[in-house]
């Protein structure tokens, strides 16, 4: 189970994470491919970069939307051999340790380890981008759902001082 636990707090890392990529994603430009794996989703564009073995960016943004310098990712261009493949029903990207799905019909990701156990899987209609504002300021608003076994518990986020500590089930703002 360890390495279970590795894959899972990566991919929540991320993916906790995601609702500032969101807010600074823009589509990949020519090259993609190259990249990772681009695909027009509800959101706008939804691209998954490798950029670890075990770590993978995802973004989705509205194609209008400014890629401005990450402050996330100082080392971007890190060399990770992965493999694109598609079908009817979906397109993948895989690493060594990771494979994330994309399900054409329902739009949403799944991330699975290389004997194919699902580590974290979207629900259909969870993701959303929608436009806003804060202080006059344009920005936009993502969320994301996931599906979460009943016994699964969510420790962390240190960032939240507010005495709980299994944040499973609270809904929580991440702004940036």
């Amino acid at each position: 189970m360890p390495i279970r636990l590795s894959y899972i707090r990566a991919i929540l890392l991320l993916l906790g994470a995601q609702s500032c990529w969101y807010a600074c994603a823009a589509p990949q430009t020519q090259g993609s491919a190259e990249r990772g794996l681009s695909v027009q989703a509800d959101c706008g564009t939804l691209s998954v970069i490798p950029i670890a073995d075990g770590a993978l960016r995802v973004r989705c943004a509205p194609a209008s939307t400014v890629v401005p310098a990450s402050l996330v990712l100082i080392h971007q261009e890190n060399p990770v051999r992965f493999s694109v493949h598609s079908t009817a029903g979906s397109q993948s990207l895989t690493t060594s340790r990771l494979t994330a799905v994309f399900d054409r019909k329902t739009g949403a990701l799944t991330f699975s380890d290389p004997k194919g156990r699902v580590l974290l899987e979207e629900l259909s209609g969870g993701r959303s981008v929608r436009p806003s504002s804060i202080q006059g300021e344009p920005t936009l608003i993502a969320e994301d759902r996931f599906r979460s076994p009943a016994d699964e518990h969510l420790f962390g986020s240190g960032q939240f001082q507010d005495g709980f500590l299994d944040i499973r089930d609270l809904p929580l703002r991440a702004i940036r």
